[in-house]
């Protein structure tokens, strides 16, 4: 086949004046500087090289430092974070292709309405259009904040505006507790679309390989079968697996990542199927584990799995950029 059309789901994007609002940097993290949209492009991609056609990206909130206790005045740094995609997207025009912010989502709608007013105001109707949805990370809050009244109250809210909610949960870290939790989530809103980021975050440490892959599957089972049975549109995004891995990356052979990474793309292509699964980077994120080359190494490492896999090439195109386009709601240019 020709050149693939590709569209990177999950990348987050930062300047210096940024840092400091993020929850989770460190000053010591080799990526505790610029990421920028030009930075993104011209790290990442030379397209006379490349075997793919970049589409653009999907910006996804990159957790910077909110307070739901108070009110809108504690959601300043999502809105401060928004304007500033927003003018990433006019430097490297054509780059952002959707975004998507943190919303207050345990709040409940009345909450939720107030603040993307205040999210909006003064940015251009044409940008707006880029949100196609919101993200409440979820992976270290606690436990019951997902089956909570005000939070089922804000995904069907959404649900009913058309917005997709991102679900980011962790296996890795949190046991099959946060799975059953969204099982009571898929159970209680119907009708609405989730994207469920990198992988629900499995364990991919070499130790217990196996009781780790089957407890992560069984979960995987049990929420899909949730989410389909109320009628739920569930995208699983093949992202964020460098991040799960013991050692990194540099460490172990091109060969033993792909070993570890296969099972898990062969089990979201059996369940989820290949109409619904997504394919991200996560980056800068991913190069903490990944080292400065995560991205074209994570995309090699898709690619070699898909083929051993037998993807066809429809089913690759479908990966790669047409089931972003369908789960976001993203019309071709």
């Amino acid at each position: 086949m020709g050149k693939i059309d590709l569209i990177d789901a999950h990348v987050h994007l930062y300047d210096e004046e940024n840092l400091s609002s993020l929850r989770w940097m460190d000053k010591s993290l080799p990526i505790s500087c610029e990421h920028t949209a030009t930075k993104y492009r011209a790290q990442n991609w030379n397209q006379e090289s490349s075997q793919f056609n970049l589409r653009g990206v999907i910006y996804i909130e990159s957790d910077v430092k909110t307070d739901l206790s108070r009110g809108l005045e504690g959601f300043i740094p999502a809105i401060r974070e928004l304007k500033f995609v927003i003018e990433q997207s006019i430097k490297e025009e054509g780059l952002i292709i959707a975004i998507v912010p943190w919303a207050p989502v345990p709040l409940g709608p009345q909450v939720m309405e107030l603040y993307i007013d205040e999210l909006f105001e003064n940015i251009n109707l044409q940008k707006i259009s880029l949100v196609k949805g919101f993200r409440f990370l979820l992976q270290d809050k606690p436990d019951g904040i997902m089956v909570s009244r005000k939070f089922i109250e804000s995904i069907k809210w959404m649900a009913g505006k058309n917005f997709v909610f991102e679900l980011g949960i962790d296996f890795h870290r949190r046991g099959d507790g946060q799975y059953r939790e969204v099982g009571v989530l898929f159970e209680s809103v119907k009708d609405a679309t989730f994207v469920i980021d990198h992988f629900g975050k499995p364990n991919l440490a070499a130790d217990g390989f196996s009781d780790n892959f089957n407890a992560w599957k069984r979960s995987m089972k049990s929420i899909h079968e949730t989410a389909t049975k109320n009628n739920n549109a569930v995208y699983l995004k093949l992202s964020g697996l460098f991040s799960e891995l013991d050692k990194h990356a540099e460490n172990l052979s091109y060969e033993e990542i792909v070993q570890r990474a296969t099972p898990y793309f062969e089990y979201a292509l059996q369940t989820f199927g290949p109409f619904r699964v997504i394919w991200g980077s996560d980056w800068p994120v991913c190069k903490l584990n990944g080292g400065e080359t995560a991205f074209p190494l994570w995309r090699n490492v898709t690619m070699d799995i898909l083929n051993s896999l037998e993807a066809s090439d429809d089913e690759k195109q479908r990966i790669f950029s047409i089931n972003a386009m369908d789960a976001y709601n993203i019309h071709a240019s």
